[in-house]
């Protein structure tokens, strides 16, 4: 008996120390993985094809404890650009991805000891999930939309990275992953407050929109219901809305019109043409008329609730518009009256220049512009050949000279001629 005890007091002193002895500090722990990794780094050096080095990189990166773990240096293994430890640059694996192709630049080892059969397609589809993984920390959710809509697609059959079962469930998760960073910033902006965020994720939601319906029909259900929830998240302190009303076609007209202001002020404070500053600078003593071309999104004015006021005059008499709208032909363009305030179409009779230098005057009716600053106008769209300068400055020219009167007008077109 006392030999088995002894023999058990011994075994037990035994297991002691060796649990003892397998203890490893966090320091210790986190020498070795720096070791690891630059054991690791030395094979993708070595060798730039071999993806499974980086997916193991990448996979240390994103999980593991202690002062190793890099969301930083996960991303840039995956989708951008990675500095070893000795200094060596290390292209992302989806660095090289298009368009067309998500996997464009990662190649199959053609090495049979190295690459077992359904090992390339099995490795890739690990690396992917990873990859939706370091997005959804980083609230990527443009390049999860590109992923997912690039998984949806069949691809051609050369270019045959996943086999169906793993593409269609990597690409529903990136499509949900998705969704999931859309609640997370709506939840962060509606904790700041911060209207021009929210604005900015419900087009960003909209676009998402737009081309789940065009390259992933009957899935948009998800992003609709997104872009509802913002839309109502931004409209609830700012007006009611009405019972009956379509949030979704709502929602949608308010992005249409953000996306279309942008390009408008995007084009508005762009380069100007020459000649837009000059005749600006003639015009410069004119009564001015505040000319807001478009709105931006305000609490006082909402597309699809509120009324739209485009033009506000300093002045309390404003110029009758024509009840309908007729193109003008001003040399060899078309105008239409329903952007020129103050203009109506009369019949005059014109001169032909060939005739005038005969000394004979030839009465031919023709579609003539003619306003307070009739003259002024046609003389100055005549210099012009480009639709859109033209365009431009007759809506500045005629907005000018809306509120003055036949007389005012002469004198003015007189000292400019002067």
């Amino acid at each position: 008996m006392s030999s088995v005890s002894d023999s058990q007091s011994s075994g037990s002193e035994s297991d002691s120390t060796t649990d003892d002895e397998l203890f490893v500090t966090p320091s210790d722990r986190d020498a070795i993985f720096k070791d690891c990794i630059k054991n690791m780094e030395e094979c993708v050096i070595r060798f730039p094809e071999h993806y499974k080095s980086v997916y193991r990189l990448a996979y240390h990166y994103m999980h593991a404890p202690g002062e190793t773990k890099s969301l930083e240096r996960c991303n840039q293994l995956l989708m951008g650009s990675y500095k070893a430890t000795l200094g060596n640059q290390i292209p992302g694996l989806f660095t090289e991805r298009r368009s067309n192709n998500f996997f464009n630049g990662i190649w199959r080892i053609p090495s049979s000891d190295i690459d077992r059969p359904g090992s390339f397609s099995a490795h890739l589809a690990k690396c992917v999930a990873i990859l939706i993984e370091a997005l959804k920390h980083s609230n990527d959710h443009e390049t999860l939309l590109e992923l997912a809509i690039q998984l949806h697609r069949r691809p051609d059959t050369d270019k045959e990275y996943l086999n169906d079962y793993d593409r269609n469930r990597l690409s529903h998760q990136a499509e949900s992953t998705c969704i999931i960073v859309y609640h997370h910033i709506l939840k962060n902006t509606q904790t700041r407050k911060d209207d021009n965020a929210n604005l900015a994720l419900m087009v960003d939601i909209f676009k998402g929109y737009r081309r789940c319906v065009k390259h992933m029909p009957q899935r948009e259900i998800h992003f609709s219901d997104a872009l509802v929830e913002a839309y109502r998240i931004y409209i609830q302190d700012k007006t009611k809305l009405p019972d009956s009303a379509n949030l979704l076609d709502l929602a949608i007209k308010l992005c249409t019109y953000e996306i279309n202001y942008r390009k408008s002020m995007e084009k508005s404070f762009g380069k100007q043409p020459e000649k837009t500053i000059k005749i600006s600078n003639m015009c410069t003593d004119a009564p001015s008329t505040i000319v807001t071309p478009m709105q931006p999104i305000s609490a006082s004015f909402i597309p699809g609730l509120t009324k739209q006021r485009r033009v506000f005059p300093k002045s309390s008499t404003i110029a009758s518009v024509p009840p309908t709208s007729k193109l003008v032909s001003v040399g060899p363009l078309a105008i239409s009256t329903a952007s020129l305030p103050g203009l109506t179409i009369t019949p005059v009779n014109v001169t032909t220049s060939s005739s005038a230098e005969k000394g004979i005057a030839t009465n031919t009716p023709n579609t003539h512009v003619s306003s307070s600053a009739s003259g002024a106008t046609t003389d100055l769209l005549k210099t012009f050949s480009n639709p859109e300068t033209v365009s431009e400055l007759s809506n500045m020219y005629f907005n000018t000279f809306t509120n003055l009167s036949h007389s005012d007008a002469i004198l003015h077109y007189n000292k400019i001629q002067k």
